[in-house]
């Protein structure tokens, strides 16, 4: 299996390289096909345009899209959280990889944490999910 990373800038103006699954890959690339045809090094990968001008999209603008995604899927299925932000799918991510052994510093490497204490709300939260679970 490839592993596949992609590099951007996060919170902080912190420079992250994420791994992504094969999947996403697909995903964006279809993306890219429809918005990006003919695409330069420098263009914003998610956008708007406004008054002729592309500007990047803000985060408000990311969370907005989310939330009203969001509460139209939780019109078909109960299990998608109400209040739903960018921010959820990090953490649903980190626990998944820590539910499926991967150890918290590298957890922590990959989400760009500068304290591993910030990480090991992850850990607390698993071990509260195995408790109420049994």
């Amino acid at each position: 299996m490839v592993t596949i990373r992609i590099l951007f800038w996060g919170k902080g103006g912190k420079m992250r390289i994420v791994p992504i699954m094969e999947r996403t890959v697909e995903h964006l690339r279809k993306y890219l096909d429809l918005y990006h045809p003919n695409s330069k090094e420098d263009e914003f990968l998610f956008y708007v345009d406004r008054k002729g001008l592309r500007q990047p999209m803000s985060p408000d603008n990311v969370a907005k899209f989310i939330k009203s995604y969001g509460l139209k899927a939780g019109k078909f299925d109960k299990e998608v959280p109400e209040n739903l932000h960018p921010h959820r799918f990090r953490h649903a991510r980190a626990m998944h990889l820590y539910k499926g052994g991967m150890p918290l510093p590298l957890i922590s490497e990959w989400l760009g944490h500068a304290n591993m204490e910030t990480t090991l709300i992850y850990a607390n939260a698993d071990t509260e999910m195995k408790q109420k679970s049994s």
